[in-house]
């Protein structure tokens, strides 16, 4: 028996070996090239992934590494600000207002943005009954990001005659709180340029719910659109979002996110009819 449970150990630690060396050589697979007289119709859009929902939680857990899984804002974090100083980071942070990506962050703002600070009130210890201010210095971490700010491309690509869909970049959405710790809003990191980021996602692995002997990467997750968004900005002269001339959280603003949504789904039948 005991021959039998050291056998299946080692032949255990040989597939995991094989998964890593697979894993660390996985490149991500090169989209279809689009020659730019071959655009008929582009559009771009912002859309909020909501880690609140179900569908979601595969890039908000896990909370902590678990074998080799890794929360989708670990990835990230490593990759932007590595661990040592003397690495170098694999990811460019690029402002949270500059979504063209030309105004990469430094070392010290990302080191500031990562530190966060919390004030929390704590019982006295001389008197129970009363409340006094405490600030706690923590490190931003997963638990803290609730949604996840996409930037898109939508082509008609005339040569291949399909409507395509390119995602350009990826910003943390993590929440902002007042002395007292009451949640007042949501808060913008930084922008990621997207293609720069395939070859740290290829390498990382999601939980599959539907089938845990087929591994899907976070490559596959984002190239598959295995998530639920919504709308919450399309291009426009004055640069503001549906939440700005709307209302936000309103039933006006998720029906404006609606009709934008069918205006590109549509926009493909309009242009075969031309």
């Amino acid at each position: 028996m005991s021959s039998q449970k050291n056998l299946a150990l080692a032949f255990i630690l040989c597939i995991s070996g094989f998964l890593q060396a697979q894993q660390s050589q996985r490149k991500p697979v090169p989209l279809p090239f689009i020659r730019e007289a071959d655009v008929m119709w582009s559009k771009r859009v912002w859309q909020a992934i909501d880690l609140r929902e179900k569908f979601n939680q595969t890039l908000y857990y896990p909370l902590s590494p678990l074998n080799d899984r890794r929360s989708l804002f670990d990835i990230i974090k490593e990759g932007v600000l590595p661990p040592e100083t003397g690495m170098v980071p694999q990811l460019t942070a690029y402002s949270a207002d500059d979504n063209e990506f030309k105004t990469p962050m430094t070392r010290a703002e990302l080191k500031n943005l990562f530190s966060k600070t919390d004030t929390v009130y704590v019982p006295d210890s001389l008197n129970p009954d009363h409340l006094v201010k405490m600030v706690v210095h923590e490190d931003l971490g997963p638990g803290d990001v609730k949604q996840y700010w996409v930037q898109e491309e939508w082509v008609f690509d005339k040569q291949r005659s399909v409507l395509d869909v390119r995602i350009t970049g990826i910003m943390p959405v993590i929440t902002r709180k007042n002395e007292k710790g009451e949640v007042i809003g949501m808060g913008a990191t930084f922008w990621i340029y997207f293609p720069e980021m395939r070859d740290l996602l290829v390498k990382n692995y999601i939980f599959n719910r539907k089938n845990s002997a087929h591994l899907l990467t976070f490559d596959d997750l984002f190239l598959k659109r295995m998530f639920s968004s919504y709308i919450i900005k399309e291009d426009n002269v004055s640069d503001r979002m549906i939440a700005e001339y709307k209302g936000a959280n309103t039933m006006d603003a998720l029906l404006e996110a609606e009709a934008i949504k069918n205006g590109i789904l549509c926009k493909e039948s309009d242009l075969w009819c031309h």
